[in-house]
């Protein structure tokens, strides 16, 4: 059914687009207990077309209709060695309007395989791009909204991604536990992947580097990554609230910003971060192959005169602040030298960071932002 005003009314825009099956709608085949066939378990309409609708059933149908209803095509016999299982999701594309995905889960058939399905010429034929998914049911494909070819799974363990659309895939497991994933969204503004899990509560990660992650950043030697713009958050009265309140985790403090290193370096990473051409912080990253993270605090240190080092040495200074003492390692950072730099909270503003690796240099420019919603709960 379809609502043209805000659910005040409905308009009926198809037949039954199940099987309809008798025997398995109360009793017999799959049909004892809580699971009663015949249900439409996934609707998507296209980011492109208004009207153009995929619609997936529990037993196994897949349709398409591009003209809002008023014809449906059954894409089954379409579809290779169609198990004709459970639809456990249909996903349109942000890109193409022919290009669809569908997967199955048969584990109430006791098929335990990945079926993930792709289309690009609206629904008249299909790939397979399960690829070297393990045996696992899938319940949930999301497409990247940027990026074609990335591509994210979620299983009964776990999350899978592909930056190939579908040609090989690889675990995205981490550090999350072993949990079915229910469903997953793509936050289009913070170009973060949202996780849902049976049991095990909702996982958030940042997924802007994987975006970016195309072949020809692939074959270069190094890359850095576009950093997201960070808030800086001002942090409320602490003895307002309970130490014992049922919260979340939160992301970590500071700046992320990722590189790519296609083979591991001679040396490690540096990044160095400039105020108006002022080198004001300076982090140091893994060299190792792969992916990685580090973390600006948003702290800046600037070098103090001779003559103040005299002094501070004189009486005693240096003892590291949040780093510990005698200097002792900063959040993300060096160890920190009192004596010799006067630490500070960067202010709100733009930032230029250059990488440094293996005698090569690549720049990005990094944003502070204000914490505008704490100025408006004040």
């Amino acid at each position: 059914m379809r609502s043209a005003f805000r659910g005040e009314s409905w308009d009926v825009i198809s037949e039954d687009l199940t099987k309809a099956d008798s025997a398995t709608l109360t009793t017999g085949k799959g049909g004892d207990g809580n699971i009663q066939y015949a249900t439409i378990t996934s609707l998507d309409e296209s980011p492109l077309k208004p009207g153009l609708l995929w619609v997936g059933t529990d037993d196994g149908n897949v349709h398409v209709t591009q003209d809002d209803g008023l014809t449906w095509e059954l894409l089954n016999d379409n579809i290779p060695n169609n198990p004709e299982y459970w639809v456990s999701r249909v996903e349109a594309s942000h890109h193409a309007l022919g290009t669809a995905y569908v997967s199955y889960t048969g584990y109430r058939r006791d098929d335990f395989r990945p079926f993930v399905y792709k289309t690009t010429d609206f629904g008249e034929s299909w790939t397979d791009i399960s690829s070297n998914l393990p045996s696992g049911p899938i319940n949930v494909i999301r497409e990247h909204h940027t990026n074609p070819d990335l591509l994210f799974v979620g299983t009964e363990f776990q999350v899978w991604v592909s930056i190939d659309g579908g040609g090989s895939w690889t675990s995205m497991k981490l550090d999350m536990p072993t949990a079915p994933v229910h469903d997953m969204k793509i936050h289009p503004r913070e170009n973060d992947l949202v996780v849902a899990t049976h049991g095990r509560g909702i996982f958030i990660s940042d997924i802007s580097p994987l975006a970016e992650l195309t072949p020809e950043v692939l074959a270069k030697g190094a890359h850095f990554f576009e950093p997201e713009p960070r808030v800086r958050w001002v942090s409320p009265d602490l003895t307002n609230y309970s130490s014992s309140n049922f919260n979340g985790e939160s992301e970590p403090e500071g700046v992320a910003m990722y590189y790519y290193l296609s083979r591991e370096s001679s040396d490690s990473v540096t990044f160095t971060v400039y105020q108006n051409s002022l080198p004001i912080a300076e982090i140091r990253g893994a060299g190792e192959a792969g992916i990685h993270r580090v973390l600006w605090s948003m702290e800046k240190r600037i070098e103090r005169s001779a003559t103040e080092q005299d002094r501070l040495r004189e009486g005693g200074g240096g003892q590291g602040g949040r780093g510990g003492r005698g200097g002792g390692g900063g959040r993300g950072g060096p160890s920190r030298d009192n004596v010799r730099y006067a630490y500070s909270s960067a202010p709100e503003g733009r930032y230029l960071v250059v990488m440094s690796v293996d005698g090569q240099e690549q720049e990005r420019s990094v944003t502070i932002l204000k914490d505008e919603w704490w100025m408006d709960r004040r």
